[in-house]
């Protein structure tokens, strides 16, 4: 399999940034949130060398996936393509099922519960 990012999402005082890769079932290894703070983000020269930003695990996902109450009970889906925070402070996340083959055709959307305190 590959590993991805998928989405970037800023909020509040970090930006958080979703790297996962497109495994399902117990292949499923890498499906988690990091955030990394704002102040760390500067604009520099094109053509000049990146910055290494800091990123620290805020969430993961492997356990919510394995919780949710779709026809994958048990299983892990392949891609976490969306998170967002609504103007509540509340956190959603969004899965893409390709509609290929090896998927069932499922699409999860569901809420972390627990954000923003991680």
């Amino acid at each position: 399999g590959r590993n991805g990012l998928s989405e970037i999402t800023t909020y509040g005082d970090h930006v958080y940034i979703v790297e996962r890769d497109n495994q399902i079932g117990s292949n499923a290894k890498h499906k988690k949130l990091f955030k990394v703070s704002k102040t760390e983000l500067k604009p520099v020269v094109l053509g000049s060398k990146l910055p290494v930003l800091n990123k620290k695990l805020a969430r993961d996902f492997l356990p919510d996936l394995l919780a949710t109450r779709g026809s994958l009970v048990g299983k892990i889906v392949g891609k976490i393509e969306g998170f967002t925070v609504d103007n509540s402070g509340n956190a959603f996340v969004v899965t893409d099922n390709d509609g290929v083959d090896d998927s069932n055709g499922e699409t999860l959307f569901f809420q972390i519960k627990d954000f923003p305190t991680f």
